[in-house]
């Protein structure tokens, strides 16, 4: 397989107004590909949409709620048009974290993990399966730790992304065969708005000094685009400093 051509090439990326899916989306436009970023939240979709006009040209950046129907379709529908039918790498940032006990996880609290950490990177990336293999593209699922370890109080949150693991896996032995390559990416503690806020609801220090930053995360991705190769899998972890 050839190299994907990073520079010129599109790229989307969901979860791309904070933490990891923001450090992604601009450290792809720093090497010159083009980025359709997507968030929940218009003010950070208008700060990061400023952010990519800064380096340059030909980015886009949207505000919607992936676990909607109508907006995967519209969204799907748009980045094919703003790809011009050749979307070279999907990125699956986005994520939804409530903690809580088996006990106490109501049924809305799993539904929203289910559907946006599960239902929406699937819907998403089989509607854009056209056009990444189009381009031979590359799919990379940002997914957690959470799933090499079991843990009090995250019951619905691990479920969702053992899910996401098992998606990525068959996922890759269907697409491979065209061309388009599957990366998993599993972090773990990251200095990101989701990070403080555990740390703080649990009465903990956060020293984001101890964990990784989002930029290391981003610095993974923009490696296994650029190669030629297949990264299957990436484990991600701080290195402590004693």
């Amino acid at each position: 397989m050839s190299a994907v051509r990073v520079a010129g090439s599109h790229a989307l990326v969901t979860g791309a107004t904070s933490g990891i899916g923001r450090a992604v989306a601009l450290g792809l436009a720093k090497q010159g590909t083009r980025v359709l970023a997507v968030g929940r939240d218009l003010e950070r979709t208008k700060s990061t949409q400023d952010e990519l006009e800064a380096l340059g040209s030909g980015h886009l950046a949207l505000t919607g709620d992936l676990t909607s129907s109508a907006f995967l379709s519209s969204l799907a529908e748009r980045a094919s048009d703003w790809s011009a039918g050749e979307l070279a790498l999907l990125v699956l940032c986005a994520g939804h974290h409530e903690p809580a006990t088996v006990e106490n996880t109501s049924a809305a609290a799993f539904d929203a993990a289910i559907a946006t950490n599960l239902r929406a990177p699937f819907l998403l990336t089989a509607a854009l399966l056209p056009v990444l293999r189009v381009a031979r593209g590359m799919v990379v699922v940002v997914n957690s730790s959470v799933v090499n370890g079991a843990r009090p109080g995250v019951a619905a949150y691990a479920a969702s992304k053992a899910g996401l693991r098992a998606f990525a896996d068959c996922l890759r032995t269907e697409v491979n065969p065209d061309g388009i390559r599957v990366l998993s990416i599993f972090p773990g503690r990251t200095a990101t708005p989701m990070q403080r806020d555990r740390y703080e609801r649990d009465g903990l220090e956060y020293r984001p000094e101890r964990l990784m930053r989002p930029e290391d995360v981003a610095d993974a991705v923009l490696v296994a685009f650029g190669s030629s190769a297949e990264v299957t899998e990436l484990h991600l972890r701080p290195m402590h400093k004693s």
